[in-house]
C-alpha cells in the first residue's frame, strides 16, 4: 500500500495516510467521526466493560482464516484498530493502522474486515450516568490485537473446541457376588 492516496477495494474506497510514528492510517473515505476533534463535547472517553478479544478474534478468523492468519503472524504483521462506537457500543466507524507500508493486508481484506467488524461486534459501555449515554454522540475504543495473540486465541479454542459427538458408555464388568442377585 502507499501512503498518502485513495486505494479502491470492491465497493469502498480507503485513503491511507502516515502518522507521526510512522504508521499507516487506512480508512473508509466514507467515515466523519474520526475528523472530529477530541476537544469535541460530543467526544467522550468511557469506561468499556469488555475488551471483545475473543470475539474479534472470531471476526478476524471468518475473514483470513487461521492459515492466513498465521502468515501474517510469521511475517510480524500487526494491525490496530479504533473504532468510532454509538452511545450503545455499536462500530460506527473503523479506522485500521499497520505497522509497515509494505503490509501484506489487502484493501479487500480490509473491507470485508470492516464491514463484518461492524455487524458482530457490539461492545458493552459503562457510562458515568444516562445523561452522558444520551448528550454523547459517539464512544471510541482500540483494539491493537498482534497477530501471534489472535492466533494463539484461535489455536486454543480449536483444542478445547473440539466436541465429541457420538459416545458409546460401556457400564463396567459386575463382580461376581453381585451377579446372581
Amino acid at each position: 500500500m502507499e501512503a498518502n492516496t485513495v486505494l479502491k477495494a470492491r465497493h469502498l474506497s480507503y485513503k491511507t495516510e502516515l502518522d507521526i510514528n510512522n504508521n499507516l492510517r487506512i480508512q473508509n473515505t466514507q467515515n466523519k467521526l474520526f475528523d472530529l476533534a477530541p476537544t469535541s463535547p460530543n467526544f467522550r472517553i468511557n469506561r468499556i466493560t469488555d475488551s471483545k478479544i475473543e470475539a474479534t478474534a472470531e471476526v478476524l478468523n471468518k475473514i483470513f482464516g487461521l492459515a492466513r492468519l498465521k502468515e501474517l503472524n510469521e511475517r510480524g504483521e500487526r494491525l490496530s484498530m479504533i473504532y468510532r462506537l454509538s452511545p450503545q457500543g455499536k462500530i460506527l466507524e473503523v479506522q485500521f493502522v499497520v505497522q509497515d507500508v509494505d503490509t501484506l493486508l489487502t484493501v479487500e481484506e480490509l473491507e470485508i474486515l470492516e464491514q463484518q467488524l461492524i455487524a458482530d461486534i457490539t461492545y458493552d459501555i459503562l457510562w458515568e450516568n444516562e445523561k452522558n449515554q444520551i448528550e454523547t454522540n459517539f464512544a471510541f475504543t482500540t483494539a491493537a490485537l498482534p497477530f501471534n495473540l489472535i492466533v494463539a486465541i484461535l489455536d486454543e479454542e480449536a483444542k478445547v473446541g473440539r466436541k465429541v459427538i457420538n459416545v458409546k458408555l460401556t457400564p463396567p464388568p459386575l463382580p461376581d457376588h453381585l451377579k446372581n442377585l
